[in-house]
């Protein structure tokens, strides 16, 4: 997703990119949905219901995928999402020894 922000908003006029960036953010919702109860309910902070939604809104919105909401998703969303994933795992990481 990196490449993406670095082009700015250049790359919502290509219809490829959109597609590819689309495909990425809906699997993070997919995936999230595999998340278990336990951990959701141990990370209320997250999200877990408007990620699902994205993946449900891609998916599902018959050609009709507004860009902007994506782009802004990708800029503002998706790095806050990343450093309270990365917290997580930080805080559930096994230690050696």
């Amino acid at each position: 997703m990196a490449w993406s922000r670095d082009q700015g908003r250049g790359w919502t006029r290509d219809a490829k990119t959109v597609a590819a960036i689309a495909h990425m953010v809906a699997q993070i919702g997919e995936l999230s949905r595999r998340v278990s109860v336990a951990v959701k309910s141990e990370h209320p902070d997250v999200p877990w219901a408007a990620i699902s939604g994205t993946r449900n809104r891609i998916y599902h919105n018959d050609g009709a995928l507004d860009t902007s909401v994506l782009a802004e998703t990708v800029r503002k969303d998706l790095p806050a999402l990343a450093q309270q994933l990365k917290g997580i795992l930080g805080s559930t990481a096994p230690t050696n020894g």
